[in-house]
């Protein structure tokens, strides 16, 4: 699973460089991408851990019931 979150995290890091070139920003493109690469992995890592929490409590309730 984890494997799949990076190449999510890398592949959506590339799709943003060029949508951001493409758009004319002029900052580096190693730049554009460590920031993108950051950002999408705390995304990605926050989405997995909060659908976990949520996945685990909603399955609590409905044993207990």
């Amino acid at each position: 699973m984890m494997t799949e979150i990076w190449w999510k995290v890398f592949l959506a890091s590339i799709i943003t460089v060029i949508g951001l070139k493409v758009f004319g920003i002029s900052a580096s493109y190693l730049k554009i991408f460590f920031l993108a690469f950051g950002g999408f992995a705390v995304g990605f890592i926050l989405l997995a851990v909060i659908s976990d929490f949520i996945w685990r409590k909603r399955k609590n309730r409905k044993e207990n019931e």
